[in-house]
């Protein structure tokens, strides 16, 4: 969904690493590079004696005499209940260098994930998207996009283009089209020069395009010193 393809064109401009526990591939599809299943891989099947020991399955079921290459029958590369989670210090390390931390879709209250939050720099700036109130030791220096994912990380992108240069604006705005208006979902648009054809595939006006063109201009710098301060904590409602 966009929530994805947002993630994907936030690469083109930041070094996204991303930590998710779901066990399907949607984000390798949607265009991500780094990608860290906490909770393994659906269509990866691994021998039960040996957990380093992972071949691709694809969407092939595991049937009772499947053996891994040591003999052992092969099980689901997944994280049942009640078993380790391999990936948890890679998932901590790579938290520990964020200099950005971005929750989606959690309100922080299943563990051990949601422990990987308190590796991160107490300085940074954090925000987490969900329509839920997260569970936070503390409140500082994070905001809460309080949506789902599709409409949160379009504000996300929104947040990050107003304090960008205007260089990364530049480029994060063609990024950000796509989004003006969600129930279009046309990734593919034409050249900035042609104003009508562009503003017919986002359902807009041409007059809404060059408003939102010039507002994006003239809101940067004053949007830029109100999340400085909104930033700073976010307060549970």
């Amino acid at each position: 969904n966009l929530a994805h393809k947002g993630l994907v064109a936030l690469e083109s401009h930041f070094d996204v690493q991303i930590i998710t526990q779901n066990v399907d591939d949607l984000h390798e599809k949607a265009g991500s590079k780094n990608v860290l299943h906490l909770h393994g891989e659906l269509q990866k099947a691994r021998s039960e004696l040996n957990e380093n020991i992972i071949v691709d399955i694809g969407s092939t079921p595991i049937n009772i005499g499947d053996l891994a290459e040591d003999g052992a029958q092969l099980r689901p590369h997944i994280v049942w209940f009640g078993e380790m989670v391999p990936m948890l210090e890679k998932a901590e390390a790579i938290i520990e260098n964020a200099d950005i931390l971005v929750v989606i879709g959690s309100s922080l209250v299943v563990y051990p994930a949601a422990g990987l939050v308190h590796y991160a720099k107490p300085n940074i700036p954090k925000y987490i998207i969900d329509p839920s109130i997260p569970q936070l030791t503390s409140y500082n220096y994070w905001v809460h996009i309080k949506e789902c994912g599709t409409i949160g990380v379009e504000q996300l992108i929104k947040k990050i283009m107003s304090k960008a240069s205007a260089e990364e604006r530049e480029i994060l705005e063609q990024f950000m089209l796509p989004f003006l208006h969600l129930k279009k979902r046309h990734p593919l648009l034409p050249g900035k020069e042609n104003e009508e054809a562009e503003a017919l595939l986002m359902g807009i006006s041409v007059e809404e395009l060059k408003k939102y063109r010039l507002n994006f201009d003239e809101n940067a710098k004053q949007a830029a010193l109100e999340l400085l301060k909104e930033d700073e904590k976010v307060l549970p409602s």
